[in-house]
């Protein structure tokens, strides 16, 4: 028999697979645990619990796939975009942008009520409208409604909630006098529900941005603009590429004839033979483009704008000149159209934009000339027009590796461009060091085999993240000096297990803890601690409040600056109707919040005013159980009634937080103190009791696992309503609810609204030897 007093002082190796449980020899595995689940690992070692996530709006149709959608032009001005059924809406500052609010004039008490506004008539029929600052008829301050019924000529509109029900106010106070209506900003896009991801919740878009411009590529549409110039001032349009990219130059004998020498002309073939496949030209080659040579002039490109037949279309010149009447042999095709697909991968590299992944081409990528991009056009010149090719001049390969390589996603190192294709990993690099990339210098060398899909990776620290072919694990991109070449490491390989229902989308959120973020397929939002310097690669898990399922997430900096924020849409079952919100997750505990700031309860609000019993803004849980922190103390859970809750008891309060409950859990390896003939495993253990230590925590159940718990009394004996201060340091000695055990693994967890922070665990531990 073996008595011990071990010390778990790190938890930041993460949740481990099952598979790993007989790896005790492992360096990082004293640091590690069986479940971590929302908490986060800091890479000094303590497990935190996350913040809470606050209720931002619901998407415009719940129906619909929507996503988010990241747009940072700075730190300080970043906006997340809701992008739905061929529609974009704005969120900035946490909130959604609306046009300039129009000054309410009446609301009647009817059913339906019956808005009157003056200024100038911007509603239709359907359009959301935001109402606040109306006195009299609160009840419907700091709502969205639908108008329906416009009258333009009497600027009244009639009011429904955003299923379309009519709003009866005939209960509600009578309107006195304020107020204003403000329509929510949308734009149109093209882009349908259905094509914004596939059956598995991948999204089918990629993006690439460059200052206020956001450029967006999908394999089924031309690829976009988003331009803004103010906060609702945005636009979206179809790029426009100027001489290329095209394919290979014509080497049959089929020849191409112009009938003028500029503006609008027929284009005439001698056959069909080297034009798509030899069917020729076809109407879906409306927009593509042509670049045209004869014996006695330079290039110039021009643009299809008719169909006539499959050797007959007509085209606008668009670049120099052209001789008319003559036939001639060199050509070239466009390489993107709706004949051939668009291109599905984007990025920039070295102050070139790269595209890829046409569904005729999927090995091809091309680069754009040095600075070629706009917020209108890229410019894709393969040579000058006399045929000379000069450094800045677009670049365009293939990969070549005796199979077709799909590519799936593009990324940057220091030391290249990054391809991932279905097979392999390549990266394009000047054939020579320090050299910059040109279309003279160009190389791809794959150097890895690993695979991947198409969800596009991130930039964390200084690699490229990304996810594999089966989507069940994630690596990141290192370089390897014993191979003097790039490497993919895996960083799944410890807790194989939190991804194996698969990998949708990754995010990397930089402050205030390098966190890779991923949305399993399942709906799970899991996450790892990401500190390669560190060797700090900590899985941790995340079910959401109300078993919402996450789907769709974005990061982006927070408004003031501090911190990026992780933004989710969150599919929810509330009152038998399934909901998706858009939600935020908010910062974990740290000394500089006040204790009624913390906010550790999902899908929720904050209300901070006078002292008040009852908090409306709830109708998006209406029926559901809350839990509720009143002036930073704990309250009994209340149910919400008309979007409202009433506090207990007659009790006030002026800071009062009301969401979700999160349960966070953690349990431990088993314990390792060794025996009298060697390692402590398969052991009969008996742990007598320990000792937690915690930073900044109110509430904890322990035991053996979670259906045997007992819990430690932080308030000794005081009231719920009492204020009691979080708690620092040492609790007293637990004295364990368990018996005698081979396993003898702590759970620690708890479902209130406090913050929590687990620094160490002390068990004392007896090993009896066989």
């Amino acid at each position: 028999m073996v008595r011990a007093a071990p010390i778990k002082t790190s938890f930041n190796a993460g949740e481990y697979s099952p598979l790993m449980e007989g790896h005790i020899n492992l360096e990082r595995f004293p640091d590690s645990c069986r479940l971590l689940q929302n908490l986060l690992a800091l890479k000094q070692g303590p497990a935190v619990r996350r913040g809470g996530t606050r209720f931002v709006k619901e998407v415009k149709n719940s129906a619909h796939n929507t996503v988010l959608i990241p747009f940072e032009f700075s730190v300080d001005q970043a906006y997340q975009i809701e992008a739905g059924d061929q529609y974009f809406r704005f969120y900035t500052d946490n909130s959604i942008i609306t046009s300039t609010a129009q000054n309410i004039t009446g609301i009647s008490k009817a059913n339906p009520a019956v808005v009157t506004y003056s200024g100038s008539d911007t509603y239709a029929n359907g359009d959301e409208v935001f109402i606040s600052g109306v006195v009299g008829m609160t009840q419907v301050n700091g709502r969205f409604f639908r108008a329906a019924n416009v009258n333009a000529g009497a600027n009244t509109f009639e009011l429904t909630d955003t299923d379309g029900n009519n709003i009866n106010s005939t209960s509600y106070t009578t309107y006195s006098s304020g107020g204003t209506v403000a329509e929510v900003y949308q734009i149109a896009s093209p882009y349908a529900q259905a094509d914004l991801v596939d059956a598995d919740g991948v999204p089918l878009y990629q993006y690439a941005q460059s200052a206020d411009v956001l450029y967006i590529a999908h394999g089924s549409y031309a690829v976009r603009a988003l331009s803004r110039t103010g906060n609702a001032a945005w636009s979206i349009a179809e790029m426009n590429f100027i001489d290329g990219p095209f394919l290979p130059e014509n080497d049959t004998t089929t020849t191409l004839t112009l009938s003028s020498t500029s503006g609008s002309v027929t284009v005439t073939a001698s056959a069909t033979t080297g034009i798509n496949g030899g069917d020729g030209f076809k109407t879906t080659d409306v927009g593509r483009l042509i670049r045209w040579k004869d014996p006695s002039n330079d290039w110039t490109w021009l643009k299809i704008t008719a169909w006539t037949s499959a050797t007959v279309v007509t085209a606008t010149i668009r670049g120099q000149n052209a001789s008319a009447g003559t036939a001639t042999t060199s050509w070239r095709l466009g390489v993107y159209s709706a004949t051939t697909g668009y291109p599905r991968v984007i990025t920039f590299f070295q102050d070139r934009v790269l595209l890829a992944g046409a569904d005729a081409y999927p090995d091809r990528w091309d680069l754009s000339k040095s600075s070629g991009y706009s917020n209108t056009e890229f410019q894709f010149s393969p040579t000058d027009s006399d045929g000379v090719v000069a450094d800045d001049n677009a670049i365009t390969g293939t990969l070549q590796s005796g199979q077709v390589n799909a590519l799936k996603w593009a990324g940057s190192d220091d030391r290249g461009l990054i391809l991932g294709t279905t097979s392999k990993e390549w990266i394009v690099r000047p054939s020579s060091t320090n050299e910059v990339l040109t279309p003279e210098n160009a190389k791809a060398d794959p150097f890895s085999s690993i695979g991947s899909v198409g969800i596009q990776p991130i930039q964390a620290e200084s690699g490229t993240v990304f996810v594999q072919r089966a989507r069940r694990r994630v690596h990141d991109i290192i370089y390897s000096f014993e191979r003097d070449t790039l490497k993919p490491r895996d960083l799944t390989i410890a807790a194989e297990h939190i991804t194996r229902s698969g990998v949708s989308e990754i995010k990397f959120q930089q402050e205030p803890i390098n966190t890779i973020w991923a949305r399993r397929t399942d709906g799970l939002l899991i996450g790892m601690t990401y500190y390669p310097d560190e060797a700090v690669f900590a899985a941790h898990r995340h079910p959401i409040g109300g078993d919402g399922l996450v789907k769709s997430i974005s990061v982006i900096p927070s408004s003031d600056g501090t911190r990026d924020e992780l933004w989710l849409i969150v599919e929810r079952t509330i009152n038998e109707t399934t909901r998706k919100y858009i939600e935020y997750m908010t910062r974990y505990y740290e000394d500089d919040i006040a204790k009624e700031d913390a906010f550790h309860v999902d899908c929720g609000l904050t209300y901070d005013g006078s002292a008040t019993v009852t908090v409306s803004g709830f109708d998006h849980l209406e029926g559901e159980t809350l839990k509720v922190m009143v002036d930073g103390r704990s309250h009994p859970d209340l149910t919400v009634t008309d979007g409202t809750i009433t506090l207990a008891n007659d009790r006030t309060g002026s800071v009062i937080s009301a969401g979700l409950g999160n349960a966070w859990a953690f349990k431990s390896q088993r314990m390792e103190a060794g025996s009298q003939d060697g390692t402590a495993q398969g052991k009969t253990k008996r742990i007598s009791g320990f000792v937690v230590r915690l930073m900044k925590t109110l509430g904890l159940k322990y035991g053996p696992d979670e259906n045997n718990l007992d819990e430690y009394d932080f308030n000794q004996g005081a009231g719920y309503d009492e204020d009691i201060a979080l708690f620092d340091g040492d609790t007293e000695f637990l004295l364990w609810p368990g018996g005698y055990e081979t396993d003898a693994g702590i759970y620690l967890t708890d479902d209130g609204v406090f913050p929590a922070a687990i620094l160490a665990i002390m068990p004392i531990l007896t090993t009896y030897d066989r």
